[in-house]
């Protein structure tokens, strides 16, 4: 695209120019294009526009009809620093083009919520995050944060418990085989193993996605990508999860059935789950569970209300993720393709439970029409035909 023929005029700090500016990085691909049309829209009004106030001013015929035009729709993601940041380019009749959308881009990155920050870099999840900024655990360039806070995640020092906060440069999506007797945790006061053992040799800190019992093995995921943690291991994606289950002593149709529809525990129902036999054998029975929910020792509780001991469980699937032959105790990285579909299928999860949510809420919002089915009973209704 060509340079500005005339500078911008502004009103004070925004103006003209942070208006325009704003829409042109809402237009992206018009951003030049969109500076010569409000040029010459300009020129015919003969005056200087303020395209916040909606008026006319210093005699432009076109100015209110300019307004509208040149006022965005909405400032989301696209903050004020970046819109001066354009606005001063502007003014300075730069050509759009050359306005590097990295130049506005460094400006938006303080902008991210040091909870999120913290989050990304694989500290912790947002909520932990938030709970560890509470507690003073958190300081930003020598100042202890607080909730709220902004960071640029390329400038700013941040620390927790006095450790500095690196960002992620290289996003690792690792398979691990756990092994029994290996907690699924970075470290560990009392000595115990942890899985953090069995990837030493990446050389970059990778932290688990969800859980796996000390007394459990198998398939466990493990990255450095703090986004794609909280969309697996959020609980309302409910992305399925295979295991091969030993139970003793045997297994009758009526504690299938149990299993499969839901048993209490804790005082709530466990959702409703798949569950078939593999194997049977006297004395032991070999099952394969698949759960869209992860609480804490679910499948051994689950066991133990219908009155089954579990001998062996080992988890064999995560989504369209399988072990395999992977070795116990070892590792590999997930192809791309595995790392789409886990996110394909997390999202599409997720989206189908927020959209039952949606609609939950509208019926309680429901201004007083009866729904279908509520109300009083018909007047017939009971009666015999």
């Amino acid at each position: 695209g060509g340079g500005v023929g005339h500078p911008v005029p502004r009103r004070g700090a925004d103006g003209f120019g942070f208006a325009a500016a704003v829409r042109l990085c809402a237009a992206r691909g018009r951003r030049a294009g969109r500076v010569r049309h409000l040029q010459r829209k300009r020129q015919r009004g003969g005056g200087a526009y303020d395209c916040r106030g909606g008026g006319r001013s210093a005699g432009g015929r076109h100015a209110q009809r300019f307004s509208k035009m040149a006022r965005p729709p909405a400032l989301a993601g696209i903050g004020a620093d970046a819109a001066r940041l354009l606005a001063a380019a502007f003014a300075k009749g730069q050509s759009a083009q050359r306005t590097k959308i990295t130049d506005y881009g460094d400006s938006m990155a303080k902008d991210t919520r040091l909870q999120k920050m913290l989050a990304d870099c694989g500290v912790a999840s947002r909520r932990k995050a938030e709970a560890m900024i509470a507690s003073g655990r958190v300081v930003v360039n020598g100042v202890r944060a607080a909730i709220g806070d902004k960071v640029d995640v390329k400038k700013d020092r941040v620390t927790v418990d006095g450790e500095l906060v690196r960002p992620v440069e290289e996003k690792l999506y690792i398979m691990v085989y756990k092994p029994r007797g290996y907690l699924t945790a970075m470290s560990d006061d009392r000595g115990r193993k942890c899985v953090s053992e069995l990837v030493e040799e990446l050389g970059t800190r990778v932290y688990p996605v969800g859980r796996l019992d000390k007394d459990s093995e198998g398939l466990l995921l493990m990255t450095n990508d703090g986004e794609f943690a909280n969309l697996i291991a959020h609980p309302s994606t409910h992305v399925p999860k295979v295991y091969r289950v030993t139970v003793r002593p045997g297994v009758t149709e009526a504690q299938l059935t149990r299993l499969a529809v839901g048993v209490e525990i804790d005082g709530r129902m466990t959702a409703p789950a798949s569950v078939r036999v593999l194997e049977q054998q006297p004395g032991r029975v070999v099952l394969e569970f698949v759960l869209h929910e992860g609480r804490n020792r679910q499948i051994r509780n689950m066991c133990e209300a219908v009155g089954l001991e579990v001998a062996r469980l080992k988890r064999t699937a995560i989504g369209a993720v399988k072990l395999g032959m992977l070795p116990q105790g070892r590792f590999r990285e997930l192809t791309p393709d595995e790392v789409r579909r886990l996110r394909t299928a997390a999202k599409k999860k997720g989206a189908k439970a927020e959209g039952k949510g949606e609609e939950r809420d509208a019926a309680n919002r429901s201004d007083g029409r009866k729904r279908p089915g509520g109300g009083r009973p018909a007047r017939n209704a009971g009666r015999r035909r």
